[in-house]
């Protein structure tokens, strides 16, 4: 394939044929689609503009990605008969780094979180379904894993408190987990 050149920390990405065993499941969504691609080319890191942004993905690495519809009309090009999508690196959410993906076979990107959701039910009293509203004061989350730019001083186990709108389920092996953008954590307490 010709040469590649994304502009910026702009990364090449193409669907993988590669199969990976796992159980591991996105939500369905009208709106955004996840998928699993190999990266082929990286951006310098540096615009036009003389600005630099320190490039973190490599080629070869096979990444899970978020893509909206827009960016699946803006972004894909059709190079030698070959798709490929040009994405921002921080579009990746994780690496896969083995063929059976588990919560040990994954590292996070960037400034994405892994976080775990639990209930904390400190009375014997049974929330109706119709009192939806105090659940999210027995709702609540730990960090699980966080990628290496992520901006937040918080440790693995230590509880967060995200933007629960900006909270995204991911399942493995059977667990619920969430992923999110640290700025999109509001605090957290140290363990």
């Amino acid at each position: 394939m010709t040469k590649i050149k994304p502009i910026g920390e702009r990364i090449a990405i193409i669907n993988t044929e590669e199969a990976y065993e796992g159980k591991i499941a996105l939500p369905e969504s009208r709106n955004k689609s996840h998928v699993h691609g190999k990266c082929i080319a990286v951006g310098s890191g540096r615009y036009p503009d003389g600005t630099t942004k320190e490039i973190y993905a490599k080629v070869g690495e096979v990444y899970l990605y978020q893509i909206d519809g827009a960016q699946q009309v803006n972004a894909s090009f059709k190079i030698e008969n070959q798709l490929v999508i040009l994405l921002h690196q921080a579009d990746m959410i994780c690496r896969l780094n083995e063929k059976t993906v588990s919560f040990d076979t994954i590292d996070m990107m960037g400034h994405w979180l892994l976080v775990e959701p639990y209930f904390e039910n400190k009375s014997e009293i049974i929330i109706p379904d119709t009192a939806k509203e105090t659940q999210h004061e027995l709702h609540h989350f730990k960090l699980a894993k966080k990628g290496p730019f992520a901006d937040i001083a918080a440790n693995v186990g230590d509880e967060i408190f995200p933007a629960r709108g900006r909270l995204t389920p991911l399942n493995i092996d059977g667990k619920v987990y969430c992923f999110i953008q640290d700025n999109f954590i509001y605090g957290h307490l140290e363990s």
